[in-house]
């Protein structure tokens, strides 16, 4: 070994051995100086890395119903964006999910879980968890209406960030994300919703008689979602229904996303500015 001054020194025995000089440690020393508790250096008493911290952020660009102003029956299309990030904080204990969809709606939610968000971190692979290889998706996109861009960063106790970015178009979803975000769903649906939006409860309302059945539809694979009212007290979400759309009220296909009760006085939308749908879509009159 050479110190500054390019004076050398010789230490001969095992590396195995705690190998000092003076009393000083040389491969804590070493430790020490890089900052780095992680290095074998002559001992191999290390100090294994941790990952602190993922942060995932995730741009989606679709084409969306647009309204339909000129009274044709032709469908226009106008770009919809959406931003989430999903912050995983071992420091906090804390999963963070935000997302922004355009300019009007803006969402969060935290969870603190002790030790669970350790352990869901524990549980990757510390050297890249996540690689460049391809996974593959359950749903396919169309790359002429939709675009999906990510970036991931994870931050460890002593090594640099670790960073991956592409496009799920191009590139697919990076090897071992799919899983990562499997987890943090499992880790987190016990708490999502509480008692008073939980099923049970949500199940009682629908029993207290009210004045208005109104659905909550999407179009295509669209986010945005639209308000129509009905009497049919058997549809359900997931649901497909015709609905009457633009001036000229044409005919369109949609999914139900969400049902709600309400009563006149409490409706989220005035009543002016919404429509009835017109059918199941798989009512036999579709065909007719």
């Amino acid at each position: 070994m050479t110190n500054t001054e390019g004076i050398v020194y010789e230490y001969h025995g095992s590396f195995l051995d705690n190998l000092a000089t003076e009393g000083i440690n040389l491969s804590n020393l070493t430790r020490e100086v890089i900052g780095r508790r992680d290095l074998y250096v002559l001992d191999g008493n290390f100090e294994p890395d941790l990952i602190t911290r993922i942060t995932l952020k995730y741009h989606k660009v679709s084409q969306i119903l647009a309204d339909n102003t000129s009274g044709q029956a032709l469908w226009s299309l106008k770009p919809c964006e959406r931003f989430e990030k999903v912050v995983v904080d071992r420091a906090a204990e804390t999963i963070t999910h935000t997302q922004k969809i355009d300019t009007t709606v803006n969402i969060s939610h935290k969870y603190q879980i002790k030790d669970g968000v350790s352990n869901l971190l524990d549980s990757l692979k510390v050297t890249r968890p996540f690689s460049n290889d391809q996974s593959s998706s359950k749903y396919l996109i169309d790359p002429d209406t939709e675009s999906e861009d990510y970036i991931i960063v994870v931050n460890y106790k002593y090594q640099e960030p670790f960073v991956i970015k592409g496009n799920y178009t191009k590139d697919g979803w990076p090897g071992g994300l799919l899983d990562f975000l499997s987890a943090i769903r499992q880790l987190i649906n016990s708490y999502s919703s509480g008692n008073l939006l939980s099923s049970p409860l949500a199940q009682e309302i629908k029993k207290i008689p009210h004045d208005y059945i109104l659905l909550s539809v999407s179009f295509f694979n669209s986010d945005q979602t639209y308000y129509y009212l009905t009497d049919d007290d058997s549809i359900e979400v997931n649901d497909r229904v015709i609905v009457p759309v633009g001036d000229d009220h044409h005919e369109v296909p949609v999914k139900v996303v969400n049902k709600e009760y309400y009563d006149r006085e409490d409706m989220p939308i005035s009543l002016q500015d919404v429509k009835y749908i017109v059918r199941k879509y798989d009512d036999p009159k579709i065909d007719s």
